[in-house]
């Protein structure tokens, strides 16, 4: 059953969902309403298929998730959820605003994984950093995410958060939403719950 919300004003930023126990490894997650989307509030870390930790350290995978190929994501996600599409990451960032919207998304400094946005969503993004045939890169500085859009037979839709790289003026406060990387490459997943239309 999809609990759907009504509320009597403007939506709010963020509320908490209830807890997601992943019933194929019993790992909970933490789950958050942003606008009218239910997003994990942390990177999934299911096993089951073709994960791969940071630098192979399954000490990272605890912490920060697992980093999946574009096709592996598609189908890692519990049942009830998925992996978001380009048009719902799209729709993420503009309920919160496009300038801003990866800084309200980021982990902040407070935070038990500090980053350096305000994570006034409550969706803890974390940087997880990225893998490919080259090895691993940029772990605390970016954070890579699937979606279920595909681009072509390479390359697939992704949303990007990434740290500041020059103090004036501010760059990278933005969800990011793009199709160049390759679909080899290994990033994180966030699930978004289904809806019921």
């Amino acid at each position: 059953m999809i609990l759907l919300l009504t509320f009597a004003g403007p939506l709010p930023a963020q509320l908490p969902g209830e807890e997601l126990v992943d019933p194929r490894d019993g790992r909970h997650y933490q789950t958050v309403w942003i606008g009218e989307q239910l997003w994990m509030a942390e990177n999934l870390g299911f096993a089951g298929r073709e994960r791969s930790c940071y630098d192979h350290d399954p000490g990272n995978c605890s912490t920060y998730g697992g980093l999946y190929t574009w096709e592996a994501s598609l189908e890692v996600c519990p049942a009830g959820w998925h992996l978001p599409s380009r048009d719902e990451w799209e729709r993420l960032s503009e309920f919160l605003g496009r300038e801003d919207a990866g800084q309200k998304l980021k982990a902040s400094k407070e935070d038990p994984v500090p980053w350096d946005g305000t994570n006034e969503t409550g969706f803890s993004a974390l940087p997880a950093g990225a893998g490919n045939g080259e090895g691993f890169h940029r772990m605390g500085d970016w954070a890579l995410f699937w979606s279920a859009t595909g681009y072509n037979g390479q390359r697939a839709w992704f949303a990007q958060l990434d740290g500041y790289w020059y103090q004036a003026p501010p760059k990278y406060r933005n969800l990011y939403v793009g199709w160049y990387y390759l679909k080899t490459n290994q990033f994180s997943v966030r699930c978004i719950r289904d809806r019921e239309d």
